[in-house]
């Protein structure tokens, strides 16, 4: 009976053992899984810093766009704005004689799609500054780094270096760093500034060989060879479609040049077009087919793209 006893409490002593041993192996298991997912949740969450809301992508998008024009630049499109609103409202109003009401709505909607044209212009032309010259900036803090340079000096030798878009960027990076500001703070504002797939790409990148170590050289030279591969299929690709968007819009602009040479090739035919209520179905018909067909070729290269 004794005996029974004792291999019962020793059975139960080993089996609390063990139990004891599984959970710690279990809770440290959990440690390191969550000090790993915290690690990539600091990287990933640079990934997406686009702004955090819907006001914060329009003020990033907004400051874009004074960088560019400045206060004289501004000031040129608020009179061109302003010019062409005016402009369309007559021809509206008093050349397509389509009443007072409609010159008047033409007043007020110009200068909203004027202003939205205008915006996604500025935006689309920085983007295209931005990565026509990022490629050169991988190239000289590859260079730099295998000099010997540190992270920091690497970045404030490229800010030096180039005096473009990306230029400017590096140098603001490399002085915040230099001050002392946090290189999570100064890398998420600088994500905001330049929000382009490749650069987010690019401080991951950084973040991760500032967090973890690595042959941050051999990174960059991949980083850069696929930069490389991505613009030569883009230049590939407007090489490829270029002569289907010339012909497109050749055939998008003979109508309105038509119309245009009727009204002294033929007077009553283009007033017929222009005033009568009947012949004014023939110009809604040009304007929307016209719109349609551009639609469905622009929707076409840009999935080609």
């Amino acid at each position: 009976m004794t005996l029974y006893f004792s291999l019962l409490l020793i059975g139960a002593a080993a089996l609390m053992y063990s139990t004891t041993v599984k959970k710690q192996k279990i809770t440290a298991i959990k440690k390191d899984q969550k000090s790993k997912a915290q690690d990539d949740i600091n990287l990933m969450n640079l990934a997406s810093l686009k702004g955090e809301g819907l006001k914060d992508k329009v003020l990033i998008r907004l400051n874009g766009v004074f960088s560019q024009l400045g206060k004289k630049g501004l000031a040129q499109a608020v009179i061109g704005i302003t010019v062409i609103s005016f402009a369309m409202s007559y021809v509206v109003g008093a050349y397509l004689a389509l009443g007072f009401v409609s010159g008047m709505a033409a007043l007020t909607i110009t200068p909203f799609v004027a202003t939205f044209l205008l915006f996604k212009f500025l935006l689309a032309r920085r983007k295209k500054q931005f990565e026509a010259s990022f490629p050169d900036a991988i190239n000289l803090m590859t260079s730099a780094i295998s000099s010997g340079e540190s992270v920091m000096q690497a970045i404030q030798f490229v800010g030096n270096k180039l005096d473009s878009v990306v230029g400017q960027e590096f140098k603001w990076v490399g002085q915040r760093l230099q001050i002392g500001e946090s290189p999570d703070d100064v890398f998420r504002r600088s994500c905001q500034n330049c929000p382009y797939k490749s650069y987010r790409f690019f401080i991951i990148t950084l973040r991760a060989n500032m967090i973890r170590g690595g042959q941050l050289k051999e990174v960059m030279t991949r980083l850069n060879r696929v930069l490389f591969d991505a613009r030569s299929v883009e230049k590939k690709t407007n090489a490829m479609t270029s002569e289907a968007r010339l012909s497109a819009k050749i055939v998008g602009a003979i109508p309105f040049l038509f119309l245009f040479g009727m009204q002294y090739m033929s007077p009553e035919n283009f007033d017929f077009v222009l005033r009568d209520p009947n012949g004014r179905v023939i110009l809604y018909y040009l304007i929307g087919s016209e719109t349609i067909g551009m639609g469905i070729i622009w929707f076409l290269i840009k999935g080609i793209r």
